[in-house]
């Protein structure tokens, strides 16, 4: 799917994609089809899975193209806008930020941009799950000590951690990630959330569910000090 897709009036004649995502590149062929322009459009990817696209390979690629598909390794500022035959620029697939475009020599051209806000939001809160169960369980620990041979004699709390349910979490930046994380937890593994952040977020902790009284707003020191565990969920910036 292309929920981020940015078309211009003028049908694109030639379309790069920085890496071969098959799927990707066969829903933008239906789509073609579907406008009656797939017999038209040349579509070209960078194949090599082993290696990322280099800036020579990019400036070399993009050269003429009317639509670009790229990734946030590939840095698209001024010299890379000026070798396309701009009318339309597709922003990476599944991906959250736009930091590697030039968005100002962009709206120079009159090039509009579209990336994926909250495409990643559940997959990244289940990654930091995983991650607190690793470090509640110590799990990598575990798995080392196993797979080397130095599990030793057996002992009652060896590698033993901690449970999760019923612990108290501690969510730094309760935006999107942040309240889909601290939901995963609370509403699963009966966790009490605490979180921090420059301002209180009480709709966003209402949407939670449950029972209103665990999930509080903290100042940072609270938090460090009640907290089991703590995600760090803030936005980059430069600040930051």
């Amino acid at each position: 799917m292309f929920p981020f897709i940015v078309m211009s009036s003028i049908t694109p004649r030639k379309v790069f994609f920085s890496r071969n995502v098959p799927y990707a590149i066969e829903q933008f062929r239906q789509r073609l089809a579907k406008a009656g322009a797939n017999t038209s459009v040349s579509l070209e990817s960078f194949a090599l899975e082993e290696c990322c696209l280099s800036r020579e390979e990019l400036l070399k690629r993009v050269e003429g193209c009317t639509g670009l598909f790229c990734l946030l390794t590939d840095k698209v500022d001024a010299e890379v806008l000026r070798l396309l035959a701009l009318h339309c620029v597709w922003c990476p697939l599944r991906l959250l930020a736009s930091n590697h475009i030039d968005v100002e020599s962009c709206k120079a051209r009159k090039l509009r941009v579209g990336h994926t806000p909250g495409v990643l939001d559940v997959a990244v809160a289940e990654t930091a799950v995983a991650l607190t169960f690793a470090a509640k369980r110590r799990v990598l620990e575990c798995a080392a000590s196993a797979k080397n041979g130095e599990w030793g004699v057996w002992q009652p709390f060896q590698y033993c951690g901690s449970d999760v349910t019923d612990s108290s979490i501690g969510v730094v930046g309760l935006e999107r990630i942040g309240a889909t994380y601290a939901r995963m937890l609370k509403n699963s593994f009966n966790r009490k959330i605490f979180y921090a952040g420059p301002r209180e977020k009480s709709e966003i902790a209402k949407s939670l569910g449950g029972d209103p009284n665990s999930v509080k707003y903290v100042d940072m020191e609270t938090l460090l000090r009640q907290s089991d565990a703590i995600s760090l969920q803030w936005r980059l910036s430069t600040s930051r």
